[in-house]
């Protein structure tokens, strides 16, 4: 396994590249740094009522960098930089993300597919994680790249900043 936060660009893009999407989902070892997840449904989750979902729309606001890094890149004078280098990563993520199974069923919560929101996360994270490495200000999304890299859904944050991983 690969526990290693990207650094670069290509770095990333490889390991995007690679990933086996979810694989070990609902595995995650117990630990004190995070809250590990066995199901989706909230009202069977421990501390469900103490963590927020992670961004899992493109459209979602950034709740870690405020400003948002596009307008870091914009006040920086790298907008193009940042925009170029993040729909590279995005278009790889995608293309990677084909092998994810949509019809898994730990993605099922009652009558419910949630791969979609899934897939979404992933998304906003590389996009993020790749915007975080062309700003030179790497952070939370290349801090939790390496959970994807490794088949798991770091999909939320608890209240004392600890990581949901499903």
């Amino acid at each position: 396994m690969n526990w290693s936060p990207p650094s670069t660009i290509t770095t990333l893009k490889q390991q995007i590249e690679r990933t086996n999407w979810f694989i070990r989902s609902r595995t995650f070892p117990e630990a004190a740094n995070v809250i590990a997840l066995r199901t989706l449904k909230t009202s069977e989750s421990s501390n469900s009522d103490e963590w927020d979902w992670l961004p899992t729309t493109f459209a979602s606001l950034d709740p870690i960098h405020i400003p948002e890094l596009s307008t870091v890149a914009r006040q920086n004078g790298r907008y193009d930089d940042y925009r170029i280098v993040v729909k590279e990563v995005y278009k790889v993520a995608l293309v990677s993300l084909r092998k994810m199974d949509d019809h898994n069923l730990l993605f099922r919560v009652d009558a419910s597919n949630v791969a979609p929101a899934v897939r979404g996360a992933a998304l906003f994270a590389a996009r993020s994680a790749a915007g975080e490495i062309v700003l030179e200000i790497p952070g939370f999304w290349c801090s939790i790249m390496p959970y994807y890299f490794n088949g798991y859904w770091p999909c939320g944050l608890a209240d004392d900043k600890r990581l949901v991983i499903f």
